[in-house]
């Protein structure tokens, strides 16, 4: 391979490295964990791929189930890019699985307010929490969103598959009435996911 600073300004060059991110990227995606591993220490080698590689790095320790190593890169990482949104998702991903609640609710506040957009954040971070099997974080973070919003059925679908895993069958039914006047439209996707 060529040297660095040759490679920076030889265009074909950088457009190699880019697919081989790209191929890296679906053997993630395919749960490829050791041919991932493998491609990702070539890439180590081009220090212009350094940035790139952080997220694919968290993403290959997640899917061997390293989730202190992923917490120690998405920390590490946070240090020089603190307002990147895919990194504190990462993070809140991790300390979920490492039933870390409270750090990955900070977390998650964090990927919320360097989001762009907030409330597509917002439906994330519900369902991440949701998927970790945690119904009342997810129900508490409804709950903090909504005023800051100011929606008061904001999620109102997703909070009453959380309160019905928490066993609060009234309050989920008033939900689901809130989503329904809001979305009637929603009655077979709120069916399947109550019955789910």
């Amino acid at each position: 391979l060529m040297p660095m600073m040759q490679q920076a300004t030889d265009p074909h060059s950088l457009f190699e490295l880019r697919r081989r991110l790209l191929e890296l990227d679906k053997l993630l995606s395919l749960g490829s964990v050791a041919r991932a591993r493998g491609l990702i220490g070539e890439l180590a080698q081009h220090s212009a791929l350094e940035r790139d590689l952080v997220t694919r790095r968290i993403l290959l320790a997640q899917l061997e189930d390293d989730h202190p190593e992923a917490i120690r890169l998405a920390r590490e990482a946070l240090q020089t890019r603190s307002t990147d949104p895919g990194l504190w998702r990462s993070l809140a991903t991790s300390l979920l699985a490492a039933s870390r609640p409270d750090s990955a609710r900070l977390a998650l506040d964090r990927f919320i307010a360097h989001h762009p957009n907030r409330r597509s954040a917002s439906v994330v971070a519900v369902d991440q929490c949701l998927g970790a099997g945690r119904p009342g974080m997810a129900v508490a973070l409804i709950d903090s969103l909504r005023p800051f919003l100011q929606e008061t059925t904001f999620l109102a679908r997703q909070r009453a598959v959380g309160l019905l895993l928490l066993d609060r069958q009234p309050e989920a039914a008033g939900q689901v009435s809130a989503e329904l006047r809001a979305n009637p439209y929603n009655l077979s996707l709120i069916r399947t996911e109550l019955l789910d």
